[in-house]
C-alpha cells in the first residue's frame, strides 16, 4: 500500500543517482535492495505501482528508458527533512509534506474522479451538517494504494461502517447519491449553519476590535463594529467595520463573514455578495473562519477585494452552482382539463 515514506524513497533514490533522473532498471534494482522502518509494500510489483502514483501527481516522469523529477518532485526531495549529516530522513513525514501532496492531489481532478466512480458516495446530514460518505464495502473497486494514501493524509477516515470524505476533496466526487432527508434533518442543517454563522460573525467583530484597538483606536468607535446581517441580510456582507488608518463618521470596511466546521477553508459565495464585493472593492474583505466550535477554530483567510481576486484573476478552484428562475404563465386547457 502506497503512502509518504514510498515516495520519499522512490524520489530520493531517483535524486541520488544524479541529475535528477535513473535508468528504470538501475532503480528497480536499487529500491527494493533495502527496506526502510514504516514501508508498507516494498516488492518490485509494489513499487511499480508507487512510482504509477508519483506520475499522476507529476513528481516524476517518465523520459527515453530514465525516470526523472520533475519541478515538482524536485520541491518535494527540498522538503524532506535531513540530519545533522545534511542526509534525507525518510521516514519522518512532515506537516509539509503532507500538505504538498494535498495541493497536487486538489489540482489533479482526474486523479480522484476517476476513482470514486468506483464506489458508492452518499450525501447524509452528520451533527447537522451535510457530509460525503462512501460505503465501506464499495472501497474494495478503487485502487487500494489511493485509499491508503488518502487515509494517511486524512482525506478520508473511517467511521463505524463507512468512509467520511473530507470537504477538502468532496468537490471529486461527480455524481453522489442524496441519501433521503426528513423535514427534521434538514431543519438542524439550516439551524446549524445558522449557528455557525453567527459564531463566525461574532468572532469577526472580537477580532476586528482587537485588531482597531492595538491601532489605538478609541472605545467610542470600536463600539460601532457592528453585525449588518441583524438589520440588513440583503447588504451582500455582515460586518461593519473601519480601515483604521483613517478613521471616519462612516464604516469604510465590509466584511462577509464565512465560517465552516471542517479545517479547510471551502465557501459559497452568492451573485448579491458578488456584485457588492464588485460595487465596494477595496473595502471589501471576505474573512474565513474554520474550525467553528472547536477548540482549535480560528480565522483562516482574508480576502481583499475578493472580486478583483476571485472573478477577475479567474481563480481556478471555483464550483459554479446554477439556479434557474422560471416566469411560468401556465396554461389555461391545462388547467381546464385538471379542473374537469
Amino acid at each position: 500500500m502506497t503512502n509518504l515514506i514510498n515516495f520519499g524513497k522512490i524520489i530520493c533514490s531517483v535524486r541520488k543517482y544524479g541529475e535528477n533522473k535513473i535508468p528504470q532498471s538501475i532503480f528497480y534494482e536499487v529500491i527494493v535492495e533495502y527496506q526502510i522502518y514504516g514501508e508498507n509494500s516494498a516488492g518490485l510489483y509494489d513499487y511499480k505501482k508507487h512510482v504509477e502514483i508519483c506520475e499522476s501527481l507529476d513528481l516524476i516522469k517518465q523520459d527515453s528508458g530514465n525516470l526523472v523529477l520533475t519541478d515538482e518532485g524536485i520541491e518535494y526531495y527540498n522538503s524532506i527533512s535531513t540530519n545533522a549529516k545534511g542526509e534525507k530522513i525518510i521516514d519522518i513525514i512532515t506537516e509539509d509534506l503532507k500538505n504538498k501532496i494535498i495541493r497536487k492531489i486538489i489540482q489533479k481532478k482526474e486523479f480522484l474522479e476517476k476513482e470514486f466512480d468506483k464506489s458508492t458516495v452518499i450525501i447524509e446530514p452528520i451533527d447537522g451538517e451535510p457530509c460525503f460518505t462512501m460505503v465501506a464495502g464499495t472501497k474494495k473497486k478503487m485502487n487500494q494504494n489511493v485509499i491508503e494514501l488518502l487515509k494517511e493524509l486524512d482525506l478520508i477516515s473511517f467511521q463505524k461502517t463507512k468512509y467520511e470524505i473530507s470537504s477538502k476533496i468532496s468537490d471529486k466526487v461527480k455524481k453522489p447519491n442524496a441519501k433521503p432527508l426528513s423535514e427534521k434533518q434538514l431543519y438542524d442543517i439550516l439551524k446549524k449553519q445558522q449557528e455557525v454563522g453567527a459564531r463566525a460573525e461574532q468572532l469577526t467583530i472580537e477580532s476586528e476590535t482587537r485588531r482597531l484597538k492595538n491601532m489605538g483606536v478609541e472605545e467610542i468607535i470600536l463600539k460601532r463594529i457592528s453585525r449588518k446581517s441583524k438589520s440588513d441580510v440583503s447588504a451582500g456582507y455582515d460586518v461593519d467595520s473601519f480601515e483604521g488608518s483613517k478613521i471616519g463618521i462612516k464604516h469604510d470596511r465590509f466584511i462577509e463573514v464565512k465560517g465552516t466546521t471542517s479545517g479547510y477553508p471551502v465557501f459559497y459565495w452568492s451573485e448579491n455578495e458578488r456584485d457588492a464585493a464588485q460595487k465596494l472593492g477595496e473595502r471589501y474583505f471576505i474573512y474565513v473562519w474554520t474550525n467553528i466550535g472547536k477548540a482549535n477554530e480560528k480565522l483562516s483567510s482574508i480576502i481583499k477585494n475578493p472580486h478583483h481576486e476571485i472573478v477577475e484573476k479567474k481563480y481556478e478552484k471555483i464550483q459554479t452552482i446554477t439556479t434557474w428562475q422560471i416566469d411560468w404563465y401556465g396554461d389555461e386547457d391545462s388547467l381546464k382539463k385538471y379542473n374537469h
